[in-house]
């Protein structure tokens, strides 16, 4: 069976941070009460915070609560403002954060 076949797509807004994530959490919450998966396309993202990052691992947390999961749909690519943003905040350490954010490997 195909685990994409049933993702539930989200597409990130260009721009998350405290003055923008509002939306974004909504968005998302909704998006984990009514869907079984998510697959979340951070692709797009040009300005991020902590907050962000905040949204996403709450989002986690409650699809892995209802036994469903939250995924990427690609990696957080070097040099981009989510993987400079979590390397900067100390999220390049754990193995589960660099399995979900950076698909198993760290950008060079």
């Amino acid at each position: 069976m195909n685990e994409g076949a049933t993702d539930f797509r989200l597409n990130a807004p260009p721009s998350v941070t405290m003055r923008t994530v509002a939306d974004f959490r909504s968005e998302l919450r909704e998006a984990c009460g009514s869907h079984s998966s998510i697959l979340l396309d951070i692709g797009g993202v040009t300005e991020a915070d902590l907050s962000f990052v905040q949204v996403v691992y709450a989002a986690r947390s409650q699809m892995d609560s209802l036994g469903g999961p939250l995924k990427l749909a690609c990696p957080a690519a070097a040099g981009a403002p989510i993987a400079t943003l979590l390397q900067r905040a100390g999220f390049t350490t754990n193995p589960a954060d660099i399995d979900f954010w950076f698909h198993g490997e760290l950008p060079q």
